[in-house]
């Protein structure tokens, strides 16, 4: 029995696509902070942008 609250199969992979992506683009952005985290905190100390984070 289908309901008005089911998803099709389509929609599910893409919605599945979207979050794999998200989760990849926070995992990348995550590894680039740990990497260069001092460097860029340092950089806004020096700016004067500290404050901001």
């Amino acid at each position: 029995m289908k309901t008005s609250s089911s998803i099709s199969a389509p929609r599910m992979v893409l919605y599945a696509a979207l979050a794999l992506g998200a989760a990849a683009a926070s995992g990348l952005t995550f590894a680039a902070w740990f990497n260069q985290g001092d460097s860029i905190f340092l950089s806004l100390i020096n700016a004067g942008l500290a404050w901001c984070m």
